[in-house]
This record gives C-alpha cells, sequence and structure tokens, in this order.
C-alpha cells in the first residue's frame, strides 16, 4: 500500500495538471486541493519547481511522472507531510474543487488545428457515440482483454489476425479491428486524425500525396539512397501515441482512452503460428499499432514527426532531397552528396535507432545514375515510371482477357480480378496517364460475361 506522502503528491499532481500550466494558476490549484483558506509560501515554491522543471517539456508529464518529481523534489514542508492519524496529510485534500480539465494543446498544434474539445471520459464516449461502459471494454484501460482474450481464443478479442508469408521464411502479422471498433477507430480518424497536419516529407496515407509525390523530388539525381525501416506499425509503441495524444492538448485520461482505443497486443497464440524472432514478439506483445486498423496509417505518420524533422535536417546539412514513403526513407543529391553518402547514411541511421525504429540492412540500396533507380516499384533515373517489363505484362493480360475471356487469365484464381485489374491500370496512371489511358481503353471492351 502506498505511503499517505504519496498519494499527497498523486492529488497535487492532479491539481497541477488541471488548468493553466503558469506558476499563479498551479499555486492557486495547490491551495484549493489542500483546502487551504489562503496561499502559502510553499505553494508558490512548489508552483515555480514544478514550472522550472516542466514547462518546456512537450507533451506535459504524466500524473505518475510528476507525482514521483513532487514526491522527492517538490520539498513539501515537513508540517504538511507529517502523518497525525492514519490518513496523514490528506484528510483535508479535495479534488471537487478543481476545475474541470481543460483542452491544452502545444503551441503549434493551436495554432493550425481546432481539435474536438473532449477532456472527461464521459465527453469522450458522447463524441463517440458508446456508453462509458463500452468505451472501458473497447480502450480496455486495466489490460484485462490481454489476459483473459489469451484463455478465450477469441471471443474476447477486438481483432482478427492473418498471417501473410513474406520471403525469406519471414511473416506478416495483419491485425483488423472487429466491425464496431473500426466504425470507432474510423469516426477517431475522419474527426480528429486528419484534422492534423503531417511532416511535408511524409507521402504516404495523406490526401493530396502518393508514391509519385514521394518519389518526384529524387528525378534525374547523381545518387539515392534508401533505407526500409523494419516492423514500422508495432515499433510505434502505446507510449508514443500516448504522447502524441497529449501533445495534441487532450488530459491524460483521455489521452490514455483514445490510445487504448487504438492499440493492441497481440495474443501469444497467434504469434506460435508464425515464424517470429524474439525482438518481433517483444514487438508484438506490448501495447502498440496494429497493422490494418484504420488510425494506424495517420498515427505512425504523426509519431515519425520527430524522425522526419531531424532527417530533413541531415539531409539539408549535407544538400540532399529527403522523403518518406510509409517506412521507406528516400535521399538523393548530386556528385558532392554522392561522395559523402557514408556519413549521410552513418547519420541517418543513428537518427533512424534514436527515435525507436529499426533498419532493414538487406533492403538499404544505394542507386548511382549508372544503373536503374528504384523505390516503391517505379523507376526514377528521368521520371517515375512503372518497369517496362510490367507493363508489357499487363498489356498482354488485358489483351489476352479481350480476346480470350477474363477467366482464361486468371490464374491466380482472384476472387475480384475485375477490380485487380483496374487496380493495377490505376497503378500505372500514377505514374504515366497516358498509358493507364490506353490500357484502359482496351480493359472497357472485354466482355466479363464470357
Amino acid at each position: 500500500m502506498t505511503s499517505p506522502a504519496a498519494r499527497l503528491a498523486r492529488r497535487l499532481a492532479e491539481a497541477l495538471l488541471a488548468g493553466s500550466w503558469n506558476i499563479a494558476g498551479m499555486s492557486e490549484r495547490i491551495r484549493m486541493v489542500m483546502a487551504a483558506r489562503r496561499q502559502s509560501r510553499w505553494h508558490d515554491q512548489l508552483a515555480k519547481r514544478v514550472h522550472d522543471e516542466f514547462a518546456a517539456v512537450i507533451p506535459r508529464p504524466t500524473r505518475d511522472r510528476l507525482a514521483e518529481f513532487i514526491l522527492f523534489k517538490g520539498r513539501i514542508p515537513r508540517r504538511v507531510r507529517a502523518p497525525e492519524h492514519r490518513d496523514g496529510p490528506l484528510r483535508n485534500t479535495s479534488l471537487l474543487s478543481l476545475p474541470a480539465p481543460a483542452m491544452i494543446p502545444a503551441d503549434a498544434i493551436a495554432a493550425r488545428v481546432a481539435l474536438p474539445a473532449i477532456t472527461t471520459q464521459g465527453q469522450l464516449a458522447d463524441w463517440l457515440s458508446i456508453s462509458p461502459s463500452e468505451l472501458d471494454w473497447f480502450a480496455d484501460p486495466a489490460a484485462l482483454l490481454a489476459r483473459w482474450g489469451v484463455a478465450d481464443r477469441g471471443t474476447l478479442r477486438h481483432y482478427r489476425t492473418r498471417l501473410l508469408p513474406k520471403p525469406r521464411g519471414r511473416w506478416r502479422l495483419v491485425e483488423s479491428p472487429k466491425p464496431r471498433l473500426k466504425e470507432i477507430q474510423r469516426k477517431i480518424l475522419a474527426d480528429l486524425l486528419d484534422l492534423v497536419p503531417v511532416h511535408p516529407a511524409a507521402h504516404a496515407f495523406v490526401r493530396g500525396r502518393s508514391i509519385v509525390t514521394g518519389v518526384t523530388p529524387h528525378f534525374g539525381r547523381d545518387v539515392v539512397l534508401s533505407i526500409d525501416l523494419r516492423e514500422f506499425f508495432p515499433s510505434v509503441h502505446a507510449g508514443r501515441i500516448h504522447a502524441m495524444f497529449r501533445t495534441l492538448g487532450y488530459p491524460e485520461r483521455v489521452a490514455s482512452l483514445l490510445t487504448g482505443l487504438c492499440t493492441t497486443r497481440t495474443p501469444a497464440d497467434r504469434l506460435a503460428q508464425g515464424a517470429f524472432s524474439t525482438a518481433q514478439r517483444q514487438l508484438y506483445q506490448s501495447l502498440h499499432l496494429p497493422q490494418g486498423a484504420p488510425t494506424s496509417p495517420a498515427l505512425a505518420n504523426l509519431a515519425a514527426w520527430r524522425l522526419d524533422c531531424r532527417l530533413e535536417g541531415l539531409a539539408r546539412r549535407f544538400g540532399a532531397a529527403y522523403t518518406r514513403y510509409a517506412d521507406d526513407l528516400i535521399f538523393s543529391g548530386d556528385s558532392t552528396v554522392h561522395r559523402a553518402l557514408p556519413r549521410l547514411r552513418m547519420w541517418a541511421t543513428a537518427i533512424v535507432l534514436d527515435e525507436g525504429f529499426a533498419i532493414q540492412r538487406r533492403k538499404t540500396r544505394v542507386m548511382p545514375s549508372g544503373q536503374r533507380q528504384t523505390v516503391g516499384g517505379l523507376i526514377l533515373n528521368a521520371r517515375a515510371n512503372i518497369p517496362r517489363r510490367e507493363y508489357e505484362a499487363l498489356k498482354a493480360t488485358i489483351f489476352n482477357c479481350l480476346t480470350y475471356g477474363p477467366s482464361s487469365q486468371n490464374r491466380e484464381q482472384h476472387p475480384r480480378f475485375y477490380e485487380h485489374l483496374r487496380g493495377q491500370i490505376a497503378w500505372v496512371a500514377a505514374s504515366s496517364p497516358p498509358r493507364a489511358a490506353r490500357l484502359l481503353e482496351e480493359f472497357q471492351r472485354i466482355d466479363w460475361s464470357r
């Protein structure tokens, strides 16, 4: 059982976090929670110490982190801390007099975005059109489902999982939320996350941007460096997501619930079905972004904001261009950058590791202009274009569908072969609209009843 002094520190932390982050306001809230008739000198001193320690920290500290600071460095007078009976200094404290929590976003966010004002658990439930008990069920703040779900084999789990094979005997784990949670996540995405601007270097999962816009700055450069991040989504842990929601201004309780709605733990029995390494198992069994949730792409982009800032600054220092498409980091430059590439690569790797991500070294490629420079399936030597072999193969498939019927060409038994071919034509259109127009003209002549 925690001591009265520790519980007092937690209540003082809640008071300090409940309003504006200035010394006068914090001192007044300390007086209110201590039920003191007038301001005491130690109120002002504690408020100043906390302000000096954390004012420049974004996001604000959590309640437990702030309580720890108050307990060990707050210098609360002994007469206040001294336990006079079993409740000690808690006997006169009251959180009921505190103002309701407020939205306090970082200055850069407040100046650019008007986010939904949600400061309590009840407001969050109302905003999502669910009951408070449903909110607890889906967000799982007590981590009950993490324990029960393993034994239950599915009915208590909010995600369906699929294992997709990858090269070299590895596996990709796709975790898709069940319909009710997916509906909640789509609400969070459309009415909250989509309002927050991402870094200009990020081009995946952003409206108006694409792989083509992501590779355009790298056309015709003397050298292109492509670095692939390993386990991009599961590497974004819940602590990073919680800090992001706190930076957006949401109180700690609301940020914790939003984090719970957008992250998950993978049951051990699902990981046992694939050849996952120990490091991968540790990532998936901790709270992480699930690949397959509607909110994960936007959250991954926001979580990588500082990574993008640092890598863009590094590229600028070397005179290089930098963009990121999901887990693919792309640098390019002229002959000066080519000569300095070993140092650029070394510093980029150090920044990636420092930001909590890992690199797939086998997929790191240095591509000088004398060879074919490809990123995301597009050739960059002159302008973005798909490889000629892929274009010719698609052209032949469409011609054969027109001549012999589409069923004769669906050799891989795609359940939605029509949509599959349309998607490939759209992929061509991203880099070469004239080519795609010719393919689409032939495609529309296919008799799909054959």
